[in-house]
């Protein structure tokens, strides 16, 4: 009676662990993702448009001024380009601004 409820025990167990590995598979969507393009140099509302249409969110971190490039130009993403992303996934990039940032002046009145 003792081995046969050990071996219940052991059966039971089993189970109940390879439903935990069923349930963390659908749960993390294994093996489904979406390969990110390289949208560097590229307008951000490319980007924006290519998230919607696969379930992704764009995040504006930072900008920065270049006056070589066209203003809203993405210049630095994360995730990096060309890597596998599952839907929902948050990138973040750095734009290029349309105007240089504000610098302080001194007060040069009283000099």
């Amino acid at each position: 009676m003792f081995f046969r409820h050990l071996a219940l025990m052991v059966v039971v167990t089993l189970i109940f662990i390879w439903l935990i590995l069923q349930s963390l598979k659908l749960y993390t969507r294994h093996g489904q993702f979406i390969l990110l393009a390289d949208f560097t140099g590229k307008p951000l509302d490319e980007l924006v448009q290519f998230a919607d249409e696969k379930g992704l969110k764009v995040i504006i971190t930072d900008s920065i001024y270049d006056e070589n490039m066209p203003p809203r130009t993405i210049r630095v993403m994360d995730p990096q380009p060309n890597t596998g992303v599952k839907s929902g996934r948050k990138i973040y990039v750095t734009i290029i601004s349309s105007a240089p940032d504000f610098v302080p002046m001194p007060d040069i009145r009283e000099l």
